[in-house]
């Protein structure tokens, strides 16, 4: 009877560990996530300190920048060797 109990004492024991293991690694996981995100979001924001003419976002600025970032994707997805037809 007591060996039984020891064994049965012993199971709870390691269930309990294991299970103390897994929700200390999903709070050290949950913890890293936020503190990376953190880490992110203050160097953006240094960034942003540092240089704010970047992030300027008059209308005629977006217009050039995205006419620049069409042009150049326009540029790059036709080949060089092949000949547009002209249409008009």
């Amino acid at each position: 009877m007591s060996e039984q109990h020891d064994d049965q004492w012993s199971k709870k024991l390691i269930k309990e560990l294991a299970t103390d293991a897994l929700k200390e690694r999903r709070r050290s996981r949950r913890w890293g996530i936020f503190f990376k995100t953190l880490t992110f979001a203050y160097l953006i924001g240094l960034l942003y300190v540092a240089m704010p003419d970047t992030f300027d976002f008059d209308d005629e600025a977006w217009q050039r920048k995205i006419m620049w970032l069409w042009s150049t994707l326009k540029a790059r997805s036709v080949p060089k060797k092949v000949r547009m037809p002209k249409v008009w």
